[in-house]
């Protein structure tokens, strides 16, 4: 009863943060607040084989990015890096680095060969091994609007060793 209760207020949560709050930046703390339900709910509707970790700082927490940019990559390394119930582990690092806001998602599920990392690289909407295309190119081509084109999302993946998705923003309070 208590695990339903803690899933249906992170529920709850999640909509309140996603779809009531029309702001269209949020704290790393919100979003990060907002990842650790949505990992909530997806464990336990799915199990929990996937473990997720969270390193952020505090002096990070107050910084602004826009909103859901980091949970199309959890979401995918949850659902295409750990199919049919793998085990493993996705990290979620935050770093000040300079005058920019670093965020990496890296996970050790089955990654992605050189073709496959190539064909989302180059925006084909392609449905790729682990990820969907779609999400990505949603995120990026956001942080670019916003930002400018210095700016995007990075992704290294081998096949069999994970893949790390890098999302370097410029710092706001």
């Amino acid at each position: 009863m208590q695990k339903t209760t803690q899933v249906i207020d992170a529920f709850i949560f999640l909509l309140r943060n996603t779809i009531s709050n029309t702001a269209e930046f949020i704290t790393v703390d919100s979003e990060i607040q907002n990842l650790k339900n949505y990992v909530l709910i997806n464990q336990v509707r799915y199990g929990d084989n996937v473990n997720v970790e969270f390193s952020v700082p505090l002096q990070c927490g107050g910084y602004k990015l826009p909103k859901l940019i980091l949970q199309p990559f959890v979401e995918n390394a949850f659902f295409h890096g750990f199919p049919e119930g793998k085990k493993g582990t996705i990290q979620i690092f935050v770093k000040k680095e300079g005058d920019y806001l670093r965020f990496d998602i890296v996970d050790d599920g089955i990654g992605m060969n050189a073709e496959k990392l190539m064909a989302l690289k180059n925006k084909d909407g392609h449905k790729g091994e682990h990820f969907t295309g779609i999400g990505i190119n949603n995120v990026d081509d956001r942080v670019k609007m916003i930002y400018g084109v210095d700016y995007g999302i990075n992704i290294i993946s081998e096949e069999n060793q994970g893949t790390t998705v890098t999302i370097r923003l410029p710092l706001r309070k």
